[in-house]
């Protein structure tokens, strides 16, 4: 005489392939905000220290250009330059554009860089303004670009300040 084989608590394969389903469901989702999280902290990281650099580069200029008793570099109204050279009460201040960096030379000594290494400057130059008997104005033109990881697309920034000497 065969035994039958009593209900025993468990799940079927069908109720298995249900739950399966639902949670890979749930895990398609997670995932997917997960991502998009990672790119709006990414998006939100890169704009944040464009303007922390667009800042500092900013007062840096604005402090050194109205305190300089002249102005090198430009030396013409109307021209425009890469370089910027200034005379202050201490020597002589430069900022040059080299390898995607603003640099920043005080009196002759090692050029030290203005910008962040997570930022690219892709282009930078000076044009004098101003009368010949008024005192001189700068503008400035600086284009930043942040340096993205992975896919992400870059954050570009295009600035223009004009500064005026004292």
């Amino acid at each position: 005489m065969k035994k039958r084989a009593k209900n025993l608590p468990g799940f079927t394969l069908i109720e298995l392939l249900i739950y399966m389903g639902i949670f890979m469901g749930f895990l398609v989702i997670l995932s997917g905000l997960f991502v998009s999280t990672l790119e709006v902290q990414n998006e939100a990281s890169q704009t944040a220290r464009i303007e922390q650099d667009s800042h500092y580069v900013y007062t840096r200029m604005q402090y050194d250009i109205s305190r300089a008793t002249t102005l090198t570099t430009p030396a013409t109204n109307g021209e425009t330059a890469a370089t910027l050279v200034l005379s202050v009460a201490e020597g002589e201040i430069i900022y040059t554009l080299s390898n995607g960096k603003i640099m920043l030379s005080l009196d002759g000594d090692t050029p030290q860089p203005l910008t962040s290494p997570e930022i690219v400057v892709t282009q930078l130059s000076f044009q004098k303004l101003g009368n010949q008997d008024g005192v001189a104005s700068i503008r400035v033109h600086i284009q930043l670009e942040s340096n993205p990881v992975g896919s992400f697309s870059p954050e570009i920034r295009d600035l223009t300040y004009t500064f005026g000497m004292r």
